[in-house]
């Protein structure tokens, strides 16, 4: 039964996962030639490079969506403040006329 500590390791005779080498469930493995386990480390180190490269690829795009997102809020916040400005713009114009329309009643009185 392989504990917890072994499930992880990799053992260089078989390949396989969870066991240490007495116990190895093939057992007529032979052991890798020092060009095998060249090979390997270099294949490891590809899947190393090849692994960064699509974590960065997946940090770009998540920075992108961010950027977008916090354009789209500022344009929000933008186009908020455009309208209340016309707003207030617009009250005060109504007020104005208000105001005036009194003036002119009060002198023909």
């Amino acid at each position: 039964m392989p504990s917890d500590k072994t499930s992880a390791i990799r053992y260089t005779k078989c390949e396989g996962y969870g066991h240490e080498n007495y116990q190895c469930p093939n057992w007529n493995a032979k052991y890798m030639t020092l060009q095998e386990l060249q090979n390997y480390i270099v294949y490891l180190k590809e899947v190393k490079r090849s692994v960064r490269q699509k974590l960065e690829v997946r940090c770009e795009q998540q920075a992108k969506r961010e950027h977008e997102k916090v354009e789209r809020t500022l344009k929000e916040m933008w186009e908020k403040a455009r309208q209340e400005r016309e707003l207030k713009r617009e009250k005060r114009a109504r007020d104005e006329r208000k105001r005036t329309t009194k003036g002119r009643a009060q002198r023909k009185s």
